[in-house]
C-alpha cells in the first residue's frame, strides 16, 4: 500500500471516530414544551394527553389532567435516555421508585422535532407501559390560549408552602379581576396576559383582613404560562416575584378549567360514599334527592339532613343547613360554604371537595364525597285524569252495537 493510501485511510478513520463520539445533533433544551399521548389504557393517564416541560438540563415533567412527574434524565455515551422519578411526583402510587431506572434509545426526526422513544430495559410499570413507543412533538411555542371571563379554575397548590396539597379555585370576572378561593383565604387579583403571553399579576384585596397570604396592592409578578393543546390546563412558573406569600403559591401551580355545564336539576336522585373524616357518617352510603328547586334532602345511615343546594354561575356549589332527623347532624343556618364540583364528562358523576366551609362537621362529611346519578326509570308514564272524549277522537273510537 503506497503512502497516498495510508494517509487517506487514517484521514477517513479520524473522520468517523470524531462522528462516533461527537455530541448527538438533537437533544432537550431548558425551556422547551414536548407534547404526545401517553402510550397503553391504564388509568388514569394511559391514553391521555402529555405535556413533557423541559424545567432544566437534566429534568423535566410530564404533567396531565391527573398526573404529575417529575423526572430526572440522562443521555448515555450510546445516546440512550435514562430516566428516574423524584419522589415528589404525584399521584405517589404510581410513581416510580427513586432507585428504579429506565434506558430507552431515541429516534429522532431530521429536523429535531420529534422523537421517539423505544424501550431497551425498565421495570416500572408507569414508564415501561406509557413510554415506550410514544411519539414527543415540539410544541409551538406561540400559542392563543387565554384565560375567559365567567370561567372558573381549579389546582392544588405546590409543595414549596403552607397550604401544600389544598385546593384553589380561581375564578375569572369582569375585566381582569380573579377571585382566588381557598380554605385558607380569598384574595381578589388582577391577572393579565402581556404581549409575550406571560401572567402579569398583583393583588388587591382579601379577605380575612389583614390578609396573611396578601401582596402590597402595587407589587406586580411575572410568571411563564405552559398550556396544553385544548387551552383546558395551565401550568405557572415563576419568572419574577417579589411577594413571597404569592410566589410560593403560584409557582409550579398547574389550574385545569372547570366544567360548568352541569347542574343538579329537580327530580334528580344521586347515591354514592362519604370519604370525609366525620367518625359517624363517613365510609356510609349517602342518597341525595333534589326535591325542588335548591331544596336538597341528604339521607345517610338513618338520618336525613335538610339542605339548600345552589350551583353558582362559576360552577361552585353552595349549601346552607336547614334541619335533621334526628337533630345534632347540620350546622347553623348562617354558616355557609363553598365546594369545587368536579363532573364526569357526560354530568352522571360528580367529585365534592371543599374550598372553605365556616362549619368543619359540614365538611368534615362532605368533602371528598363521589356522588353518581341513579337513571331515570324508562317506564311509560302513567296518566291520570284521562279524558277519553278530549283524547280520543271519535273516528278511533270503538264501534258497540246495541
Amino acid at each position: 500500500m503506497g503512502l497516498k493510501h495510508v494517509v487517506l485511510a487514517f484521514v477517513l478513520f479520524s473522520l468517523c471516530a470524531f462522528f462516533t463520539s461527537a455530541q448527538p445533533r438533537c437533544k432537550f433544551l431548558p425551556g422547551q414544551v414536548w407534547k404526545g399521548l401517553y402510550r397503553g389504557s391504564e388509568q388514569p393517564y394511559g391514553g391521555q394527553e402529555v405535556t413533557v416541560n423541559i424545567t432544566g438540563p437534566s429534568t423535566w415533567e410530564e404533567v396531565t389532567t391527573f398526573t404529575h412527574f417529575r423526572v430526572a434524565y440522562g443521555l448515555s455515551s450510546q445516546n440512550q435516555l435514562r430516566l428516574k422519578d423524584f419522589d415528589s411526583s404525584t399521584p405517589p402510587i404510581l410513581t416510580c421508585p427513586s432507585n428504579s431506572l429506565g434506558t430507552y434509545t431515541l429516534d429522532w426526526t431530521a429536523d429535531c422535532s420529534s422523537v421517539v422513544l423505544t424501550v431497551v430495559q425498565d421495570y416500572c410499570p408507569r414508564r415501561l407501559v406509557g413510554l415506550n413507543k410514544i411519539v414527543l412533538s415540539l410544541a409551538d411555542e406561540h400559542n392563543t390560549c387565554e384565560f375567559a371571563q365567567r370561567s372558573t379554575w381549579r389546582g392544588y397548590y405546590p409543595d414549596n408552602n403552607v397550604l401544600v396539597g389544598k385546593l384553589a379555585s380561581f375564578r375569572f370576572g369582569a375585566g381582569a379581576e380573579v377571585t382566588e378561593d381557598s380554605i385558607e383565604t380569598t384574595i381578589i387579583t388582577q391577572w393579565a396576559l402581556n404581549q409575550d403571553g406571560n401572567l402579569v399579576t398583583s393583588d388587591v384585596t382579601g379577605y380575612p383582613l389583614p390578609g396573611r397570604f396578601l401582596c402590597p396592592s402595587g407589587d406586580q409578578s411575572l410568571y411563564k404560562l405552559t398550556w396544553n393543546s385544548q387551552c383546558t390546563q395551565v401550568k405557572l412558573t415563576l419568572v419574577k416575584d417579589s411577594c413571597r406569600y404569592r410566589r410560593e403559591r403560584y409557582n409550579n401551580l398547574v389550574l385545569t378549567k372547570a366544567a360548568t355545564e352541569c347542574s343538579f336539576k329537580t327530580g334528580d336522585l344521586w347515591t354514592g360514599l362519604l370519604a370525609g373524616n366525620d367518625p359517624r357518617l363517613s365510609g356510609r352510603k349517602a342518597s341525595v334527592s333534589v326535591e325542588n328547586g335548591m331544596a336538597v334532602t341528604a339521607r345517610v345511615a338513618g338520618v336525613n339532613i335538610n339542605n339548600f343546594w345552589f350551583v353558582d354561575s362559576f360552577g361552585d356549589l353552595r349549601t346552607r343547613d336547614l334541619s335533621s332527623n334526628p337533630s345534632g347532624y347540620t350546622c347553623p343556618r348562617s354558616s355557609l360554604s363553598q365546594y369545587a364540583l368536579t363532573w364526569s364528562k357526560n354530568c352522571t358523576e360528580v367529585m365534592l371537595e371543599v374550598i372553605r366551609d365556616d362549619c368543619l362537621t359540614r365538611s368534615n362529611v362532605w368533602s371528598g364525597a363521589k356522588l353518581a346519578k341513579v337513571p331515570a326509570s324508562t317506564e311509560p308514564p302513567v296518566i291520570v285524569n284521562f279524558n277519553f272524549d278530549k283524547l280520543v277522537p271519535p273516528s278511533a273510537r270503538p264501534c258497540f252495537q246495541a
